[in-house]
């Protein structure tokens, strides 16, 4: 059997593909919510992973070209085998290469990507140079104020501090972040990489999902829509 390394775990291929499929069907609140913000026709979403959000957005508007990338060779094989649709591709992008050959994108879209970059400025740098003129970059990251993100550091932070050296690295999961951002953190990084503020919304994905709307900003996830100055 054909096996594959994703979100930290290792899967049969044909279980990692039904486990997609099954989110697929029924997306978590950040993705329909980032789906919202989108635009455009040509769309770049960096750090695909296994191509849920991309293949939502192709399938939403067929006029559109989307390219999905990660530097997951497994995620990837997972996506290939998972959506098929004539206006969707997918590539392998080599880790430390962050940048690609197509430009002049409408959108590009890094979700869950930039808490893994060790030099976000030049990660922002080189993708803005993928846009067009009027091209929007939708980003989201764990909100580093999040209600779930406090109470783990009330309750577990000490331990957590001194896991950190004897972490696995690698995993693609929350072990591999090196930065936390805040709403107003983020959006200044964003404006001086060259970008102009257009909105933001706040999403949930953890167990506390039902409590999303009592939770406004404290909610797990931050989703920042800007366009290039």
């Amino acid at each position: 059997m054909v096996k594959v390394n994703w979100d930290g775990k290792e899967w049969e291929l044909n279980d990692a593909v039904a486990h997609v499929k099954k989110l697929f069907l029924s997306p978590g609140s950040r993705i329909l919510n980032t789906l919202e913000l989108v635009e455009g026709n040509k769309i770049l979403d960096f750090g695909c992973g296994v191509g849920i959000t991309s293949a939502l957005i192709a399938k939403k508007n067929h006029n559109s070209k989307v390219i999905g990338i990660d530097i997951n060779p497994d995620a990837i094989k997972i996506a290939k085998n998972t959506f098929n649709l004539p206006n969707l591709s997918f590539e392998v992008i080599p880790k430390g290469k962050i940048s690609i050959n197509k430009k002049d994108f409408d959108c590009v879209l890094f979700l869950e990507v930039i808490e893994h970059v060790p030099n976000p400025v030049a990660f922002l740098d080189t993708f803005k140079s993928q846009l067009n003129k009027k091209g929007v970059l939708v980003i989201s990251t764990p909100n580093a104020v999040s209600l779930f993100s406090i109470v783990r550091q009330i309750f577990r932070g000490k331990k957590r501090l001194k896991a950190i050296s004897s972490e696995s690295r690698n995993t693609g999961t929350h072990l591999d972040h090196i930065y936390s951002w805040d709403i107003f953190t983020l959006c200044r990084l964003l404006d001086r990489s060259g970008f102009k503020y257009v909105t933001h919304r706040y999403a949930e994905s953890t167990p506390l999902n039902f409590m999303g709307p009592l939770l406004g900003r404290f909610r797990s996830t931050i989703i920042l829509k800007v366009q290039k100055k």
